[in-house]
Order: structure tokens, then sequence, then C-alpha cells
């Protein structure tokens, strides 16, 4: 659906105004924004309403989940290079599909550095489109146990005209919320931050502060992911321990223990753990760096070649795992990194080719990528679970991994590898 402006799209060579706001053919250019809202948060769960039957990922699912990983972790490098915080957490998955959206309507050299970057080699945009929407389905419907939530949206100014194709294949591949808004009145950022924060269980608040007088649309992914694990911690088992932050500096953290089967490898270079969600569907992988090792070294080794054989190695076998808890928040602007990841055409004042979001304007371009993320880590996942006694007294002790440095952590569906979050963790008492 259009929604009708208050001006004809040829009215654009001259002043058209919305609240004091101007757009001219030849002067500033408008520009697209993308919000994305992602929270992991293990706590109490309740299934998806509606989901389709659970199947085998098809082919073009599995190429559109490689290149989300390949995505996520240059995204990952790009993202650690810049945080000054010790914690940062990103959703590859949330990132990748607000871009997927915005691919829809680019053209020419912007649609193949987008598409490059994203991941998707040659892969024609009707196959994205179709794997994105095979994807959002089949996430919604692995566990029943788990919650997962994703959400699109679009949100233009009320005068920007917009392109019914463009709209069509974002409501029919991303089931997304279109949605025409006032930008120049006060409330705007107000009701796109609070439609991220109700898809995010309350967690991501704030994501619009303000809205740019040449911002004319965002393209909005939200991301909730909620889950007890398979094997809870035992709280009563929790207690202070020594943790080696980022800035190298020791304090006593909350650690959780269990002596339990995961799956797990250790070798001089790498100690990996994953901790299961529900009925295994989901998993939460631990990646500390071996002894003598640093986490920028770790990040650098992040190929998805690399990261697949790591995961192949994960093999079930009875482990004390030591792992402190954690909870943080984390927001940053992805402009520089996915600049750096080839999109830079992208954000250039007329130099990007958005046409097929409007024929109104031939000098569309992205003004920002705003991220804001948050992860609780505790012993059980859920209020609701049974507390399984953890076997601390035992005859003949199990190997052990002690995540008691800065550390890795990825939450991925474990059939088709789509990797949901990505974070590190510098110092978990903050």
């Amino acid at each position: 659906m259009i929604v009708t402006p208050r001006c004809s799209p040829g009215d654009f060579a001259s002043p058209c105004s919305s609240g004091g706001r101007a757009l001219r053919r030849f002067g500033p250019a408008p520009v697209l924004a993308l919000a994305l809202a992602a929270a992991a948060c293990d706590g109490s769960t309740s299934g998806p309403d509606n989901q389709e039957p659970v199947r085998a990922f098809t082919q073009q699912e599995l190429q559109v989940s490689s290149a989300n990983t390949r995505f996520g972790l240059d995204l990952l490098r790009g993202v650690h290079a810049r945080a000054t915080e010790p914690n940062l957490l990103i959703s590859p998955l949330s990132a990748s599909m607000a871009l997927g959206m915005t691919l829809n309507g680019a053209r020419a050299s912007t649609w193949d550095a987008m598409r490059s970057a994203l991941g998707f080699g040659g892969l024609a945009e009707s196959d994205i489109n179709e794997a994105y929407r095979g994807l959002i389905g089949q996430l919604r419907a692995r566990d029943p146990g788990v919650e997962f939530k994703l959400a699109n949206s679009v949100w233009h100014e009320n005068t920007f005209a917009v392109e019914t194709p463009f709209l069509d294949a974002l409501r029919t591949y991303f089931d997304a919320q279109v949605t025409a808004l006032n930008f120049a009145d006060p409330s705007a950022p107000g009701v796109i931050s609070r439609w991220a924060e109700d898809r995010t269980g309350g967690r991501i608040r704030n994501l619009i502060e303000s809205i740019d007088p040449l911002e004319v649309m965002f393209l909005v992914n939200a991301v909730y992911f909620k889950a007890p694990w398979t094997a809870p911690f035992e709280p009563r088992a929790t207690g202070p321990a020594p943790f080696t932050r980022i800035d190298g500096t020791t304090v006593q953290v909350a650690t959780m223990v269990a002596d339990q089967t995961r799956p797990f490898f250790r070798d001089s270079a790498l100690e990996a753990v994953e901790l299961l969600y529900g009925d295994s569907a989901f998993g939460m992988v631990v990646l500390l760096p071996g002894a003598g090792r640093t986490l920028d070294q770790l990040i650098a080794s992040l190929t998805p070649e690399q990261w697949s054989a790591w995961m192949d190695r994960l093999v079930p076998g009875r482990l004390m795992l030591r792992m402190p808890k954690f909870r943080f928040e984390f927001g940053a602007l992805l402009n520089d990194a996915l600049r750096e990841m080839g999109m830079d055409v992208a954000f250039r004042p007329h130099v990007a080719d958005f046409g097929r979001i409007t024929r109104s304007r031939d000098d569309l371009y992205i003004s920002r990528v705003q991220h804001k993320t948050f992860i609780d880590v505790h012993e059980l996942g859920t209020e609701a679970a049974a507390a399984t006694a953890v076997g601390i007294g035992v005859t003949s002790l199990p190997p052990s991994i002690i995540v008691d440095r800065p550390f890795l952590f990825a939450i991925r569906e474990r059939s088709s590898g789509t990797l949901l979050f990505l974070g590190r963790v510098g110092a978990p008492g903050g």
C-alpha cells in the first residue's frame, strides 16, 4: 500500500513540507535508517502463538544461514575493533534481516555491494527472500519450549511516496508491518521505540531517540529469545570465584558450577562448550582462548571454515563447568563496520541507488544502522524450571572448563547453524 502524500511525486522539484521538513530534488538527500533491536534473556518461556510444522531446512535456507554466519563473524570483528565497553553483543540475524529488507529497494552497484557484504554470493533476490521467509517460520517453530520472536516493520514519513512492489515484498517475505507516520511530530521516535520494546519483552527501550529532519524511512527488525537450559545449574552451588577482566584486573564474580554431560572440546588454542536450551534445538556456545592466547587472537582467527570446524568438534561428554553469570546491555552504530565489509556505497549521498523504494527521489542513502541488545544469563534459564541437584561429590573428577577470563559466546539454532547472537564478555560483573 502506498500512503498518499500531501504533494504528488512531481512536486519534489520544489519544496514539499510536512511540519517544517523540506525535501528538494537537488537539495540535501533524504535518508533511510535501519534500527535493530535484539534481546536474549534466559527466563520463563511460552511457545509461539502461530507456528508452522517443523521440517528440514531447504538448501536455500541453509545457504542464507551460512551467509548469516559469514556476515556475523565479519560484523563481530568490526564491532569488536571499535567497542570500548568490556562486553558487547550483536545479533547477526537481526542485522542481516534488516539489511535483507533494504536490499529489496537497492539497484545496480548498491544492490551488488549489499548482497556481497551480506555473504549471499550469487544468490538471486527471489531465492534470498524465499529463504528469509522460510527461516523466520522455522526458527519460530523449532522448539515450543523456547520463546523466539522475530518481527519486522517499516515506518515512512507520511508525505514520502513509497513504491508498492517494495512494500509488497517486505510484507510477503518478511511479514513486515508498514506504517506511515508524521516524523516531524515529537512523539514519532517514541512510537517506533515502543514497537521495538513491545516485541523484545520490554528489554530494548528508546531504540530511536530522535529523527533527523532528512530521515524519511526506518526499517526495523526485533529479535527476542527466551529459553530454559536443558540442564540447569544449581543456584545453591553458585559462589564467588576470580575472573581476570579484559583490562587485566582480577575480581570476584558470581560463578555457576555444574558437573553434567555437555558437548565440548579442548585443545591448546581453544576450550569450547555448548549449553543447550529446551529440547536442544538451540544452544549457547562458549569459546575460551587457550592459555597464553588472547581474545583478540581468537576473534582474528574466526572464519566461517574455522567456525564450522569448531562446531563439528563439539562432542557430548561429562564435564565440570565453572562459568560466570552475566547480564548487560549493548548499543552501537554499525555504519563503519558495514562500510569496511564492502557496503560503503549504500551510505554515500548521491551515490547510493535505492530507486526501487521510491521514484520520487534518486538520492536516498542509509544514514544509520542502529543496534541495541540485551542479555541475561543465570543458573536456571527459567524461574518455572525445577532445580536439578548437581553431583558435586564425585569419586573421580571429570575434565573441567573454567571460564575465568574474557570469552566469546554465540546463541545458535543448531540444525541450520543460524547465529542469533554473538558476543564477548570481558567483565561479567560490570
